[in-house]
């Protein structure tokens, strides 16, 4: 009768506790997926540069289609909604993938862009650096998330995942700075988390940090 008991009561022990490991599994779920936007961000701000770097020269060049496409993905980026100009409006319907050549934009016509835009590298900068501060306020809990998802190594569903770590420039490779989810996790972790970065380090010094970890 007693060990009936004993029993009765370890599966009550064991019931109560699946509801709780499955709360902790669905809180990680979420504190990993607010780290990842961190990426965005990083990419926001680097976009950003590049574009008041190159206004006078990358975009009043002969252009191809993707460059008119990166302006355009970026304002959404920022603002939500998608940029038209004049000159997009007018453009002929295209075949998806088929890449053309337009008419380079003037220096007017990038500075109105620039207006209708209202971001500056300053304001990118604020709102990654503030990210940053945000992500570091839940520093133990997200460390708690990290942490089980690389003891998973490849078994980890964000190794299965690849991300740009850096932003993708106009006409680059699709396959450069390219990492593993999990790989961006650990590089948060160890420059942000349990470093004093500021801002997450460039594309060299991230896989050299990864290689290192692995010994």
């Amino acid at each position: 009768m007693k060990r009936i008991i004993v029993v009765f009561y370890f599966s009550l022990a064991l019931i109560a506790c699946l509801p709780a490991q499955s709360a902790t599994e669905s809180d990680c779920g979420r504190n990993i997926e607010e780290i990842l936007k961190l990426l965005k961000f990083k990419n926001r701000y680097e976009s950003i540069q590049y574009i008041y770097k190159h206004k006078h020269t990358v975009f009043s060049q002969n252009e191809s289609f993707q460059k008119e496409g990166f302006l355009n993905s970026f304002f959404q980026s920022v603002k939500g909604v998608p940029y038209s100009s004049p000159r997009a409006q007018s453009a002929p319907t295209i075949s998806s993938g088929v890449m053309v050549k337009v008419k380079s934009m003037s220096e007017e016509e990038m500075e109105k862009y620039l207006e209708r835009l209202n971001y500056t590298p300053v304001d990118a900068e604020r709102d990654y650096k503030e990210f940053i501060l945000t992500i570091r306020l839940n520093k133990e809990r997200h460390l708690a998330c990290i942490d089980a998802e690389l003891e998973k190594g490849k078994q980890s569903e964000f190794a299965q995942k690849s991300v740009h770590y850096d932003f993708k420039a106009p006409l680059s490779s699709l396959f450069l700075s390219r990492i593993s989810q999990l790989d961006f996790l650990d590089v948060v972790k160890g420059f942000i988390l349990e470093g004093d970065n500021v801002l997450l380090p460039d594309f060299s010094s991230g896989t050299t940090y990864l290689k290192n970890s692995e010994l």
